[in-house]
């Protein structure tokens, strides 16, 4: 009877803890939009890096990209701006309880359609989200009046069980390739979080006054301890069964992310994301302060969210397993939606990488375009030049097998960011940008004064029309 009852936990939520789910990913949807924002001319309009020409041939002219895609549908920037307010209306909906299901729906739409629009930009966030923007559309919904955050009553769904178990894996594919790799061994040199706490403030006042090298020797392995038992304590602690257990397990998952997110650069929206995802496993007695057993243990039952979240499952294990292809992505739509692996992070980094582009005025100066007019300056930096979605901008070359139609479309905005979109060129001829290089540098992390370069572009700007006529 033990067994019986700890299995049909499983497949049991609180339904509070599903309304505070849906309620806190509408505040995350929120903050990618908000991340996205700054790069929506250069990175989603014809005026940027990838026109809907040049879309529209990586794709190979796909009719299923360009149905699914809605973002590519025009070059203008107004489009990607409307499309961010449409996101951000149904954001809002999940937040207040409207309709909050179909609002996952079409948030989901929205979200893995600005993902395809520019896939080169897409990162281990955008997996989380597909998946969490899913689950919010498929799991089940108790509505309450008034839009307020249900009391009481579990929830018991074929997807909750599913939801589970992927959560369980996003962890168990973590914690093994990194146990696999090697570098996140004891023995590692390197340790492998000697690359990755080095560029927020955070990082760097704990190297400078709490992780020692040792220290650091030790925690990395701890990192892969904490992945690999988290998806133990996930199935054997479900929600209720042993609701203070899960309650640790939950709190232990939240403080491991919050620490990545204020480590390492970039990570903030990520770690805010895994955070989110383990609200649906939180006891109904942590959230509502009450220790009472949950009553309603009916039958698991099987909705048709259940049955896409299988599907979701099934197809994601055929693209991950069972495809010996390693297909590019910009050319298979599914590919970009199915994406379910979460291996990242499983290498260890023996360098440091960053970007400079020495760019010479009209009137002799030189700056750094990169870093948006500052000196330039080829030492390692103290922090990123550019957050967010600039963090993926691919950085290609010739060699790297790129066409001079795509070199040209990607560097080029630069000169037009500079000389056209309110950048100083734009206000002064004299400051036209008339031509820069693009480096990618790398140093050893024992040395970073060991800086070696590659160049990876020459480009040329174009004389605007103003300062033309002048």
């Amino acid at each position: 009877m033990a067994m019986k009852s700890w299995i049909g936990r499983l497949f049991e939520a609180s339904s509070s803890s599903l309304s505070w789910f849906r309620r806190t990913l509408g505040f995350l949807i929120m903050l990618t939009v908000v991340e996205r924002f700054d790069v929506l001319r250069a990175c989603y309009a014809d005026s940027g890096t990838l026109t809907t020409r040049a879309l529209l041939l990586e794709t190979q002219g796909s009719i299923l990209h360009s149905l699914l895609c809605i973002h590519g549908w025009s070059g203008e920037v107004w489009w990607p701006v409307l499309l961010s307010g449409l996101q951000l209306l149904a954001a809002s909906c999940l937040i207040f309880n409207v309709r909050p299901r179909s609002a996952a729906w079409i948030s989901l739409f929205l979200y893995a359609s600005a993902t395809m629009r520019n896939v080169q930009l897409a990162y281990i966030l955008d997996r989380y989200m597909h998946v969490l923007i899913l689950a919010a559309g498929c799991l089940p919904d108790f509505k309450s009046p008034k839009g307020a955050p249900s009391k009481g009553g579990a929830l018991r769904s074929l997807g909750i069980f599913l939801y589970r178990l992927q959560i369980a894996f996003i962890y168990f594919d973590a914690g093994w390739a990194k146990f696999t790799d090697g570098g996140w061994s004891w023995a590692a040199e390197p340790p492998a979080l000697e690359a990755y706490l080095r560029h927020t403030p955070v990082a760097r006042w704990l190297r400078e006054n709490m992780l020692s090298s040792e220290s650091l020797r030790i925690l990395s392995p701890s990192v892969v301890a904490i992945e690999l038992a988290l998806p133990v304590l996930i199935m054997i602690c479900p929600t209720s069964f042993w609701p203070r257990t899960m309650t640790g397990t939950a709190a232990l998952a939240v403080l491991f992310h919050l620490g990545i997110g204020l480590s390492m650069n970039g990570a903030g929206l990520l770690s805010a994301a895994a955070a989110v995802a383990w609200i649906p496993l939180i006891p109904t007695s942590t959230l509502e302060k009450c220790t009472e057993s949950l009553k309603d243990m009916r039958k698991p039952k099987i909705r048709l969210g259940s049955i896409i979240f299988f599907s979701f499952i099934c197809a994601s294990i055929y693209f991950e397993v069972f495809e010996t292809t390693c297909a590019d992505p910009r050319r298979d739509t599914f590919r970009t939606i199915l994406h379910n692996r979460w291996n990242v992070f499983a290498g260890t980094d023996t360098e440091v990488v960053w970007e400079i582009m020495p760019g010479a005025l009209k009137d002799g100066s030189v700056i750094d375009v990169w870093r948006s007019g500052e000196n330039v300056s080829w030492s390692l930096p103290k922090h990123a030049a550019r957050q967010g979605r600039w963090r993926s901008f691919p950085m290609v070359s010739a060699s790297d097998g790129a066409s001079e139609e795509e070199l040209d479309s990607a560097y080029g905005y630069f000169c037009r960011e500079w000389n056209e979109f309110g950048g100083p060129g734009s206000q002064d001829c004299s400051k036209l940008l008339t031509r820069f290089k693009a480096f990618m540098l790398r140093a050893p992390l024992d040395d970073t004064a060991q800086v070696s370069k590659r160049l990876l572009r020459e480009q040329n700007c174009p004389e605007t029309d103003s300062c033309l006529r002048a």
